[in-house]
């Protein structure tokens, strides 16, 4: 990890981040709650099933992984400005709404 990604910068883009960060961490609960509950209908929809899955895993990020994904600043070239990965991370986006820079890869 850089030494960036271990202290908050101080700069246009912190505000924005610290926002995001504390809705998060205002809605962990209920993520929480939605990811119990989603675990739970995908065993409904196996238990019975031919097909058994070993495993059945699910988390909801941890506000530091949040603050570090949400802090994310990609730069196009050296003499671009950076810019936020996640301008809104907090915000439900949809598939067709993707910021340019968003990567399908789990990360």
């Amino acid at each position: 990890m850089t030494e960036s990604q271990h202290e908050p910068r101080t700069d246009e883009f912190s505000e924005h981040i610290e926002n995001s960060v504390e809705q998060y961490k205002s809605v962990t609960g209920e993520l929480n709650t939605v990811m119990s509950a989603m675990k739970a209908k995908i065993r409904r929809l196996f238990a019975q099933s031919e097909v058994q899955p070993l495993f059945i895993t699910g988390r909801v990020k941890s506000a530091q992984s949040f603050r570090a994904k949400a802090s994310r600043r990609p730069q196009e070239t050296s003499e671009s400005a950076p810019v936020l990965e996640f301008p809104n991370p907090a915000a439900r986006n949809p598939r067709h709404g993707r910021h340019p820079h968003h990567r399908d890869a789990a990360s």
